[in-house]
């Protein structure tokens, strides 16, 4: 499920964002959120609107190494990293005989 939102200008396809209150808009978020979160399905357009998927299959960017097995969802710098369960979702495993998924590589996750 994707809603077109007036995001941050600065944004990217892959990042994690949430609301901010004070800008009136969705922004990077920098750790685990409390509240709704959501990844950039595609870049801002000129009126700085994107399409950011709040449910479902994504593909979102890491801050970290993210081994093959996958694991539990969390959030770090406006990227996925593998953490505890928190319920946040699932980064998906490595496809057979896949690279290595670096930061700043686009991973498919479940939210």
């Amino acid at each position: 499920m994707f809603v077109s939102v007036l995001v941050s200008s600065s944004l990217s396809v892959g990042d994690v964002v949430t609301f901010s209150t004070v800008d009136q808009k969705w922004v990077i978020s920098s750790a685990n959120p409390t509240s709704i979160f959501g990844v950039l399905k595609t870049a801002p357009d000129s009126a700085n609107i994107s399409q950011v998927i709040f449910k479902g299959i994504a593909w979102a960017k890491c801050s970290d190494v993210i081994p093959d097995e996958g694991g539990h969802l969390n959030i770090q710098n406006g990227g996925v990293i593998i953490g505890s369960d928190n319920n946040l979702g699932l980064i998906s495993p490595n496809v057979y005989e896949g690279t290595a998924r670096d930061a700043g590589d686009l991973v498919m996750v479940y939210l």
